[in-house]
């Protein structure tokens, strides 16, 4: 599915315009929501870019990946919030259900 290559390969323009096509709501938010993040609304500049990253991997279930990541930029604190924001969808499967975190 070109929605999940796209995203996979992080080209986020693509993403938009696919989840859009197939009416994935849901996907579509968390898409619009990283491209602000990297600086497609608010000019978020390299620091941005490595939280797409890592929400990214998170995406793909690789909490490991993003942990280091954010970590190397000093996001100590984001780091925490995301991964227990995760442990606890995986508990209770309320983002995997919604579509938010999804092992592609």
């Amino acid at each position: 599915c070109l929605a999940a290559l796209s995203i996979a390969a992080g080209e986020l323009s693509t993403a938009e315009a696919a989840f859009a096509a197939i009416d994935s709501v849901d996907k579509l938010q968390f898409v619009l929501h990283l491209r602000e993040l990297g600086g497609g609304g608010g000019g978020a500049g390299p620091a941005g870019d490595v939280v797409v990253a890592a929400e990214l991997a998170l995406y793909r279930r690789q909490t490991d990946e993003a942990e280091n990541m954010l970590i190397q930029v000093g996001f100590e604190g984001c780091c925490f919030n995301l991964l227990c924001l995760v442990r606890t969808a995986s508990s209770s499967s309320s983002l995997v259900t919604s579509g938010m975190v999804e092992h592609m």
